[in-house]
């Protein structure tokens, strides 16, 4: 997934890039840089791909990519447990929130404080959520990255969502939590 167009000019800022060094690096013309920044021209499909690569490879080159972001270990519970595990674990490792596991490892949703609210909200008490299925409360999954993602793709999703979950093959190797980048 690329990041926004929008991204161009703080990418190229953040990496200290000229319009032209930029331009050159992805063989494109330094007007067309201007003129995407400016918001003046909607660039074609394949130069926003070159631009965006071109960013995402220097950012790659500065060594901030999500492998070196991550935490692990990745705690989850699986979709078939109780509610009641999930508060033991958020409660015994100080988290709030998780992914939500099949049992051949996939990430297939998340669970966290806001589930556990809502289910206040709806008078539900304590001994009741304690029997309640992960598989009913459980929300949307995390939006899952390779290892080697940039920081600032990293930085655009996590604006959208409250975690980033790391995966390669299938298998989770880390998550990355807004809090994590602060």
């Amino acid at each position: 997934m690329l990041p926004s167009i929008e991204e161009i000019a703080r990418k190229r800022k953040t990496l200290n890039l000229t319009q032209k060094e930029l331009a050159q690096k992805a063989g494109v013309s330094q007007s067309l840089i201007a003129k995407v920044e400016a918001g003046v021209l909607d660039p074609s499909y394949s130069n926003a791909k070159a631009i965006l690569e071109t960013l995402e490879g220097l950012e790659r080159k500065k060594g901030k990519d999500a492998e070196m972001i991550m935490k692990t270990p990745v705690f989850s519970v699986e979709d078939g447990e109780k509610i009641g595990k999930v508060l033991s674990i958020m409660k015994a490792r100080g988290i709030s929130q998780m992914p939500v596991v099949a049992k051949d490892g996939r990430a297939i949703g998340s669970i966290g404080e806001e589930n556990i609210l809502a289910l206040v909200e709806k008078g539900y008490g304590s001994s009741e959520m304690m029997r309640m299925g992960v598989k009913e409360w459980m929300g949307h999954g995390f939006p899952q990255i390779g290892p080697k993602t940039s920081h600032s793709t990293v930085v655009s999703l996590l604006k959208e969502n409250k975690a980033v979950l790391v995966v390669e093959k299938g298998e989770i190797l880390g998550i990355i939590t807004k809090m994590d980048l602060v």
